[in-house]
């Protein structure tokens, strides 16, 4: 059994396509760990390495590396540069000679088909082979950063087989980077660094498996950009194929698995702390190494903690700036949140306490002044139409909802007044859940209305989904209109999310909340209907009502 190598790195480019300084040092990671005796343990005769190569040289080491193989022998292609895609959907690998025509169209004869590679893959004896590819495949470019591909293809059917792994750096439709001022790729320093320091061997066994070192890279992409989704892609044996050996009973590496399973967003637990401390001392760790160790371990997160923070800082300033957003300012923050290698879902929680923050800051001190009789008599003369039973009922058995009524906030109350509107608009003799949500929505600058406007919510898709359920009334309208059970049941649930969330105010967001506690509420069916997910909606609303909390915000 034999071991051979081919690393391309293609930083270098024609006219048309970014240059990419990170592949030839990528390539020279590699390089290093794959040789070290003690790592990859690769022969430097068996290992080839291309910087910047043509494609007649590029394809030439590529039928070389697979041409009078044996079964049993381990064959490693490694490339970094861009991946494309023609308008038919099959992949090329870039080369130094690659250029597209003035129509953005490749010239196929200038890059290395993916189909080419998959027919010497095939001719191959050797049943042990493995492509690591840092490319993606949806195309891209942002200031500073440069994707690495153009557009979706199928790698499992292009380059999948018996006896094979291929590990991509994203999935067929995400953006695989690197960043100005790094001198690896993000994928390609979690691979390397998998082996390099033998974290990738989690079952201990002393070998580092393709799976393993899959797993490795695809959980440290993810904290430190979780934009990127490193995929595996292989056929039975492939998962299990061994790429590289791993010290066992090293107390550095055992350290560092120990702060592995430690740590629990970013941070090391209560216990975990505990656990280290003691751990460190059974090892013989000095202070100052378990201190790096923990450093290197924790340093994808608050890399990805530091891209959130200056994302929210750019659009602080860009509404200090223009107050609305303008659609260019919007495209360029796209731009910039891809640069920062963030998704939608992060900048949801960032765009919403930022925008609430500029809208209520001028306010919050008004509200503060307000006195509790002050509030409770705003609130008993917006309601009185809507509410006046209820009061009456709570005075007479001292039930809760004077506390409720000195908690609204000055937002949730013009919610429950539009919420009223609505009743009569659909000519219904009573207040639902799905009136509230009604309300929330048309308030339009709490925190529910601002959550539901980014999971792109709007009012007239939300007014079709209410009629299509409950129809509309037959116009009739009491000289009250009250709640219903479950309407009064969500008011009561906002109060207990109030209470949990530690602010003694009820906003639009924990009324929000409450809609969506109540499971057999109208509400929630319309949330449903309009393709909402309920959980991942409630985490972005705790998450909002506690950032302008810690704010000392309260007019939601």
């Amino acid at each position: 059994m034999a071991k051979f190598a081919l690393l391309i790195g293609v930083s270098e480019y024609q006219p048309g396509l970014n240059a990419l300084p990170g592949a030839v040092q990528d390539i020279k990671a590699m390089q290093r760990v794959l040789q070290h005796s003690e790592m990859g343990d690769f022969a430097d005769a068996d290992m080839t390495v291309l910087e910047n190569p043509p494609r007649h040289v590029m394809e030439r080491a590529i039928e070389n590396l697979f041409s009078n193989r044996q079964k049993d022998d381990l064959v490693l292609f490694y490339f970094s540069g861009h991946g494309i895609k023609d308008d038919s959907g099959k992949l090329y690998l870039s080369t130094s000679e690659t250029s597209k025509y003035q129509s953005g169209e490749l010239i196929q004869t200038t890059a290395t088909a993916a189909s080419l590679i998959h027919g010497m893959m095939e001719r191959s004896r050797s049943r042990r082979q493995v492509i690591i590819l840092d490319c993606c495949f949806s195309g891209a470019f942002a200031e500073g950063m440069k994707a690495k591909d153009d557009n979706t293809v199928d790698i499992k059917n292009q380059l999948g087989g018996e006896g094979r792994a291929v590990l991509t750096s994203s999935t067929a439709t995400q953006y695989s980077f690197e960043q100005e001022g790094e001198d690896l790729s993000v994928y390609t320093r979690y691979i390397v660094e998998g082996i390099e320091k033998g974290a990738a061997d989690t079952d201990n066994d002393g070998m580092i498996s393709v799976d393993e070192l899959h797993e490795y890279a695809r959980k440290k992409v993810q904290e430190a950009a979780p934009a990127m989704k490193p995929e595996i892609y292989a056929v039975r044996e492939g998962f299990k194929i061994k790429i590289a050996k791993a010290p066992v009973g090293d107390p550095q590496l055992e350290y560092r698995k120990e702060v592995e399973q430690c740590v629990r967003n970013g941070k090391v637990s209560v216990i975990g702390r505990r656990i280290l401390k003691r751990r460190q001392s059974e090892l013989g760790l000095s202070v100052e190494v378990a201190a790096q160790i923990e450093n290197e371990v924790l340093e994808p997160y608050r890399q990805y903690q530091a891209n959130l923070r200056e994302y929210e800082e750019a659009l602080a300033e860009a509404l200090q700036h223009e107050g609305t957003l303008s659609q260019h300012t919007r495209e360029e923050l796209k731009r910039f949140q891809q640069l920062l290698q963030l998704r939608d879902e992060d900048i949801d929680l960032i765009e919403v306490p930022v925008a609430i923050e500029k809208d209520t800051i001028k306010q919050s001190e008004f509200l503060y002044q307000k006195s509790t009789e002050t509030l409770i008599y705003k609130l008993r003369h917006q309601l009185v139409d809507i509410t006046s039973t209820e009061i009456e009922l709570a005075e007479q058995k001292e039930y809760k909802d004077e506390g409720l009524f000195e908690r609204f906030t000055e937002r949730a109350i013009e919610a429950i007044r539009l919420a009223q509107e609505e009743t009569l608009r659909f000519g219904h003799n009573f207040i639902g859940t799905e009136q509230i949500l009604l309300g929330l929505i048309r308030e339009e600058t709490g925190v529910a209305a601002q959550v539901l406007q980014l999971k792109g919510i709007k009012l007239a898709d939300t007014r079709i989904e209410v009629e299509k359920i409950i129809g509309l009334g037959s116009g009739f309208v009491p000289p009250e209109l009250p709640f219903t059970p479950n309407a009064k049941r969500v008011i009561e649930l906002s109060l207990e999310e109030a209470k949990t969330l530690k602010h003694n105010y009820v906003s639009t967001g924990d009324l929000l909340l409450g809609c969506i506690r109540l499971e057999e509420g109208v509400a929630v069916r319309v949330l449903e209907n309009l393709g909402v997910n309920l959980q991942n909606l409630r985490e972005q609303v705790v998450h909002t009502i506690n950032l302008s909390k810690n704010k000392n915000i309260q007019s939601q």
